[in-house]
């Protein structure tokens, strides 16, 4: 965890709100977490290690915690931080809770205007977060893409509310997004080499954002793993290496529904260059013995929204390839190469884009 120098100086804390149709989800919300701010014997003048405390009063509230998610996605840790919402931003109350079971969790606060900032599977201990004392401690803290872990993704959420209001919600979005190859297959007819199949074919995903911010906002990579090709060094570090990339055995001229389910943090730079690459998705494999590359372009492309790859989205491809590739994973392919689907599924699902090179 990267830890920001916290001198409790007043800190402007700007947070970017959503109506319902920007909330993005890769599905149905499932039933939520419900956060209470219950009375104590003790008031909430300071905390321990332990998350007790000792002082004056404290309001009751329930806050639900909703995950806009898959329903397979599980909660194992969940960290709640409350922070006094003045020009300190000091912090209030802190509680970690293990592998909730209930859909209500409870933690205490002193009376007054409140940020809540919630965060699900950050990878970290609860000693890990003792450093925190204000809300500018948490401009810092970074999760890491090589740690997480498949159905059971960081999610992050935050909130401004009173102590002993109710009826209000926290969303809980996951940071990565899922680039998913459902199909593919190849058709050479008419080529010098048609009947070929493409053996030893892999999936990965190249120029990957590896580190995002577990709050505030992330559109530009701050580490890239895979960056320009596949590399067995970045593969290595990962506990979970399908997430980027994957084995397809022998492509033919049957679809092959391989559905299979990588990730990747938000990377949007608004142009190409040295500092700024594109998230790509390759498939590389062998024609007639020769290894080619087929890169695509993650939610860009003539007719998509230029975007790239955002937060907690879905990016789902349908491919057929119909000639030979490039001779390496970071040069254009040509006109003609490959067609494929792109569907973008966001809370509002969008209709498919359609694009042929």
């Amino acid at each position: 965890m990267n830890r920001h120098r916290d001198n409790f100086t007043p800190l402007a804390f700007v947070t970017r709100s959503h109506s319902i149709h920007r909330i993005l989800t890769f599905c149905q919300p499932i039933p939520g977490i419900l956060i209470s701010l219950i009375p104590m014997l003790h008031g909430c003048e300071s905390l321990h290690q332990d998350g007790s405390f000792t002082g004056t009063s404290v309001q009751a509230q329930t806050v639900k915690l909703a995950v806009l998610n898959n329903p397979s996605d599980a909660v194992e840790t969940l960290e709640i931080l409350a922070f006094n919402d003045d020009n300190l931003q000091r912090l209030d109350c802190y509680q970690r809770f293990e592998s909730p079971l209930s859909d209500k969790v409870d933690i205490s606060s002193q009376n007054g205007e409140k940020i809540i900032m919630a965060c699900a599977n950050s990878h970290f201990d609860r000693h890990d977060w003792m450093h925190i004392r204000s809300l500018s401690g948490l401009e810092d803290i970074r999760s890491e893409l090589e740690n997480e872990v498949r159905g059971k993704p960081v999610m992050s959420g935050s909130m401004r509310t009173e102590a002993g209001s109710s009826g209000e919600s926290i969303m809980l979005e996951r940071l990565h997004s899922e680039v998913i190859l459902r199909s593919i297959s190849c058709d050479f007819t008419g080529r010098a080499y048609e009947g070929e199949q493409i053996k030893n074919a892999r999936a990965y995903l190249t120029n990957i954002n590896a580190t995002c911010p577990i709050w505030g906002e992330c559109r530009y990579a701050e580490r890239y793993v895979n960056r320009g090709m596949l590399s067995e060094n970045d593969i290595r570090r990962f506990k979970d290496e399908s997430l980027i990339i994957n084995n397809l055995g022998t492509i033919g001229k049957d679809i092959m529904h391989c559905n299979i389910n990588m990730i990747c943090y938000p990377n949007q730079p608004d142009s190409e260059g040295p500092g700024t690459s594109f998230t790509r998705l390759v498939i590389e494999g062998q024609i007639a013995g020769q290894t080619w590359f087929w890169p695509i372009d993650i939610n860009r492309g003539e007719g998509i929204a230029q975007e790239g790859v955002g937060r907690n989205m879905e990016y789902i491809y349908d491919i057929r390839i119909t000639r030979k590739g490039s001779a390496d994973p970071d040069t254009a392919i040509e006109t003609g190469c490959i067609e494929f689907i792109m569907e973008v599924n966001e809370w509002k699902e969008k209709g498919e884009y359609e694009e042929v090179f």
